[in-house]
């Protein structure tokens, strides 16, 4: 009876912890915004530059390897650079860390599609629905087309605001605009998915999540097998 009650307990944990993950990626990109907005906000953006550049170099001075100590080094002082406001921007310094995230996500879709490779999508959707239909399979793979498109449209965007127009227009666009760029872009294509192919038994919005997250997981865990 418990046993049966835990696997439906821990994907309910699970999903709360995402769901607060998001919430404060939401609440910090906001705070961001307000603080690149105002010219006051100057040392409190810098503060804000800072953190996720402290805690990402904490979690790699932990590990074993060496390169990833030496990296974990430089992005600390990285962060206390920016942090005391010396040499590189708080702006500078969010638009190369967003960069570096819209990169590292578009590699992981992009580089599925390469011939002999399985697009990363099709691979999601196996993992929830077991065998796949050949249109099905046909869909996954230009679905994973279309998030690269998206993400490298997104990239470009950001890009051409943060070098073209005012400062508070590409924060707008990078710290307000991006999450629900991202679940529009999300919602669209589940849209899509279920008026174009309404026989097939489509996994939910937070199942499609989860296999992503289990993907994600099974792929930051293959440099230490």
């Amino acid at each position: 009876m418990s046993s049966a009650s835990e696997p439906g307990n821990a994907g309910r944990g699970g999903l709360r912890g995402a769901l607060l993950v998001v919430f404060g990626v939401v609440v910090y990109q906001f705070l961001v915004h307000l603080s690149l907005a105002r010219p006051q906000g100057e040392q409190f953006s810098s503060l804000l530059a800072a953190l996720p550049v402290s805690l990402l170099a904490i979690w790699l001075l932990g590990k074993q390897a060496l390169a990833q100590r030496i990296t974990g080094g430089g992005l600390a002082i990285a962060a206390v650079t920016v942090a005391s406001n010396h040499g590189m921007s708080a702006a500078l310094c969010y638009f190369l860390v967003q960069l570096a995230a819209y990169m590292a996500v578009l590699w992981l879709f992009a580089g599925s599609l390469r011939a002999g490779t399985e697009p990363l999508i099709t691979r999601m959707a196996r993992s929830v629905h077991g065998s796949l239909p050949v249109e099905i399979e046909r869909y996954t793979r230009r679905v994973t087309w279309y998030w690269s498109a998206v993400l490298a449209l997104l990239a470009a965007v950001s890009a051409a605001l943060f070098l073209l127009a005012p400062l508070s227009a590409w924060s707008f666009f990078a710290n307000v605009l991006n999450a629900p760029l991202l679940a529009c872009a999300f919602v669209a294509e589940y849209g899509w998915r279920i008026a174009r192919y309404p026989h097939f038994s489509h996994a939910s919005m937070t199942a499609s999540l989860g296999a992503f997250r289990r993907f994600a997981g099974r792929a930051k865990s293959l440099p230490h097998d």
